[in-house]
């Protein structure tokens, strides 16, 4: 049954019509107790921190049931859980649309995935915001399909899912590729390609035999032991684990240098144009202003110059309560202003951004939920608080990164408004200095990147 396949259940999360495929077909699947010896059958938890004691409501004594994986439903000591291996599938062709044939360098990265994906090994590709990622995934994407195998696309950010699924849905046009996130209405549904938010790995066992993990330095994977352990056990014995992002996580950097991870980075973008270099200017204590309903000078000045030259911008703020009371200062000052917000808890939040890629905004303020993935025409970029421990060195060039994305419009600002210089905003522009240069210079040794500080 397709449903169940690859996926680790509780027999309560199942619907009629999957429960009585387990009571015909109990040959076919693998049952089991959702905790024993200390470990959760599911998120494969084992830190005894993260278990909770209850009374049994089967009458058995006490329970334990896991704190780590609750979100997704309760599993306890006497939970039972069920796992349908995936079946087979067989060679076919894949069709596949490629609008720009893809750079020098784009290919390079693309044949080195091809290889790995050859051998079953894991990969890190280290490659500038705008370099073309997506891209260089599709030629390996449309090899393991071809040969039958189950690819997998996973990312922290839904924001980041929604804005590459059209991508991939206008690359494989025959391909019916389910974005599987917590909001979703869509009919579940198993098919060779699937996209997802990571959390939604949890679920799944020895599914996929290529895995691409794109931003996993980005809030909620980076530092979660549960989202690690989710990637692991999603893939089969023998896999190959993408990893795509602009700014490495630690671990992954730590695994590239004593576990010998092979790496594939590039540091140009895809139009041959610089990255963006950001700008510092010093606005003092801003918050000070901002909630006694004022607007410091420099950033009054500097926004009306952008409106005024009709340039879109998006201007970064570290908190909702302060960007909420930014937005209504500014409506109030200027009320010809097409201004809006956005941030995780805004429900309207995709929709404000398919209305920003349609013009219909001069300034958009945002948390740092649109800090990746989300690609605008020609915009500027603007951080308020960039001292803010919001604001690390990988936020920070993600931002920048907004900018120059297109061939068309390739350059724009970046300004970062502070309160004092912190050692995340030079790290972040030395990290976009060193990569420029090093792309002009034709480099091809980037090891001095794991030692910037």
């Amino acid at each position: 049954m397709e449903s169940l396949e690859g996926r680790v259940l509780s027999l309560e999360e199942l619907s009629r019509e999957q429960r009585e495929f387990v009571q015909k077909h109990p040959d076919q699947l693998r049952k089991f107790y959702g905790i024993r010896e200390g470990m959760c059958r599911r998120c494969l938890n084992q830190d005894s921190r993260l278990f909770q004691e209850k009374p049994c409501v089967k009458g058995h004594g006490n329970c334990f049931y896991c704190l780590d994986c609750l979100a997704f439903s309760r599993v306890s000591t006497c939970s039972a859980l069920v796992y349908l291996p995936v079946t087979s599938l067989e060679p076919r062709e894949v069709d596949f649309y490629l609008e720009h044939s893809l750079s020098t360098d784009q290919e390079r990265i693309s044949g080195e995935m091809l290889e790995s994906l050859s051998k079953g090994e894991d990969r890190l590709i280290w490659a500038v915001t705008g370099a073309g990622k997506t891209e260089m995934t599709f030629a390996c994407i449309r090899k393991a399909l071809s040969q039958g195998k189950r690819v997998a696309y996973a990312s922290p950010r839904i924001d980041v899912c929604l804005d590459l699924h059209a991508r991939y849905k206008k690359a494989f046009p025959s391909e019916d590729i389910p974005l599987l996130y917590g909001e979703s209405k869509e009919e579940y549904r198993f098919r060779p390609f699937m996209m997802m938010t990571t959390h939604q790995l949890v679920r799944f066992y020895q599914a996929f035999d290529l895995l691409i993990v794109d931003e996993a330095d980005a809030f909620p994977f980076n530092g979660s032991a549960l989202l690690e352990r989710a990637v692991a056990k999603s893939v089969k014995k023998r896999h190959s684990i993408f990893w795509l992002t602009a700014t490495p996580p630690n671990f992954l950097i730590e695994e590239v240098r004593s576990e010998g991870l092979p790496i594939s980075i590039l540091a140009g973008r895809f139009h041959g144009h610089p990255l963006p270099e950001a700008e510092f200017s010093y606005v003092g204590d801003w918050r000070e202003k901002v909630i006694k309903g004022k607007l410091p000078n420099c950033i009054h000045q500097f926004l009306k110059e952008e409106v005024a030259q009709g340039q879109f911008l998006i201007l970064f703020m570290p908190h909702i309560p302060l960007m909420i009371k930014m937005e209504s200062i500014l409506k109030k000052l200027h009320p010809d202003w097409r201004v809006a917000s956005v941030s995780a808890k805004d429900t309207k939040r995709l929709e404000k951004v398919q209305e920003a890629k349609g013009a219909a905004y001069d300034l958009l303020l945002s948390t740092t939920i649109l800090e990746r993935g989300v690609t605008f025409y020609a915009i500027d970029v603007a951080v308020l608080g960039a001292e803010d421990e919001t604001f690390s060195s990988e936020s920070l060039i993600q931002i920048a990164g907004r900018v120059g994305r297109h061939k068309d419009a390739p350059s724009g600002r970046v300004v970062y408004f502070h309160n004092g210089q912190t050692k995340a905003m030079r790290k972040a522009q030395l990290t976009i200095r060193f990569l420029n240069r090093s792309y002009q210079e034709g480099r091809e040794d980037y090891h001095d990147l794991f030692t910037l500080s």
